[in-house]
């Protein structure tokens, strides 16, 4: 976690095994039998294969690193190992995504240092309606959009079909395929039945924005605030509507070809870039984020998805924003680490 003031890292000296000599990363316990559909499964799995790959990018620095599993054992692992810096890659306990907020908790119990959110922060972002009624408090554009606590709920009158509907409580795509655009009530009593009947959920309404352009904002915190975007494209696997769904997100779970790649977007006004930031400040986000933005036929641009620690690898979409901007994972991998670093020096002094 750094701090929001901004010093100069110029001044740190060294290489960032001269900063750390042990960073933990610490990832969800996975277990099927937690999860209640495959998707949800598949996409808490992934993170056991990117701990991996991530913790040989960190050795490549020069630093020891190991990988911890968040269970009932983590306390007393972090107290024996002692890291300098933890990684959070946690996103569920026992599947469950909002009790993930307890993780940094942890760490500011034990005093270790740590990137990414806190646990206000992450409390935030498990909540989608929580986290649009504090976009739209702040005038930052998204869509219109209500939270149903039961498939007979009355659908407010200011709503308009096409809706797109999503897991209250779930990121990463989950639930997310051709069903969750519906056009009429009758889809929409049924598509919300099947969300909290399988996942025991509320479930976000909202507007689906009709052949948008797809950008995603990318939030560094390093040398000052880092502001990178790019667009996304892909080939659809629905046939009415343009949406990237759980499949196309994991294509290769499926034994599919991945076709999600970025490309350089340029905010020639700056409008999406200040309501990115502004997004990154009042959600208490910290070290870096990732933010969904549609951009309609219009120009105007929405926020429709905010994720405080999103997923970090050389792999993962936060990688692919960089890469368009010209730095390598490594660059953002060091930006971070150097950060968190310069905070300890802070806190010291």
């Amino acid at each position: 976690m750094a701090t929001n003031e901004n010093p100069d890292l110029e001044k740190i000296k060294g290489n960032p095994a001269d900063w750390y000599q042990h960073i933990a990363i610490v990832r969800s316990d996975v277990k099927r039998d937690y999860f209640p559909t495959k998707e949800a499964y598949i996409a808490e799995y992934e993170c056991i294969s990117r701990s991996q790959v991530v913790k040989k990018e960190i050795e490549k620095l020069g630093i020891k690193t190991s990988i911890l599993t968040a269970n009932n054992n983590l306390i007393e692992n972090l107290e024996k190992i002692k890291p300098d810096l933890c990684i959070n890659f946690t996103d569920s306990i026992r599947g469950n995504m909002p009790l993930c907020s307890v993780i940094p908790g942890i760490f500011d119990y034990l005093n270790i240092p740590y990137v990414g959110a806190n646990t206000l922060c992450l409390s935030i972002n498990s909540n989608k309606y929580l986290t649009k009624t504090l976009l739209e408090a702040w005038e930052i554009p998204t869509p219109q959009y209500q939270l149903f606590r039961n498939p007979d709920q009355e659908m407010d009158y200011e709503l308009r079909f096409p809706l797109i509907l999503k897991l209250n409580e779930e990121h990463g795509g989950v639930g997310i395929s051709e069903k969750s655009v519906v056009t009429n009530k009758q889809e929409l009593r049924k598509q919300l039945a099947w969300l909290m009947r399988t996942y025991k959920q509320n479930v976000l309404a909202e507007e689906f924005i009709e052949d948008a352009t797809e950008l995603t904002g990318l939030v560094l915190e390093s040398q000052r605030i880092n502001i990178y975007i790019s667009e996304r494209q892909y080939k659809p696997a629905t046939k009415k509507f343009k949406l990237l769904t759980f499949e196309t997100t994991y294509a290769e779970e499926f034994g599919r070809k991945n076709t999600i790649k970025h490309r350089t977007f340029i905010d020639k006004a700056g409008n999406i870039r200040h309501d990115i930031r502004l997004a990154f400040d009042i959600l208490k986000m910290d070290d870096y984020g990732r933010f969904d933005i549609l951009l309609d036929k219009y120009g105007n641009h929405y926020v429709v998805d905010c994720n405080a620690n999103p997923s970090l690898g050389p792999n993962e979409a936060v990688a692919s924003v960089a890469r368009v901007n010209d730095h390598s994972f490594k660059d953002l991998l060091i930006r971070v680490l150097q950060r968190n670093y310069l905070d300890q020096v802070v806190k010291k002094n």
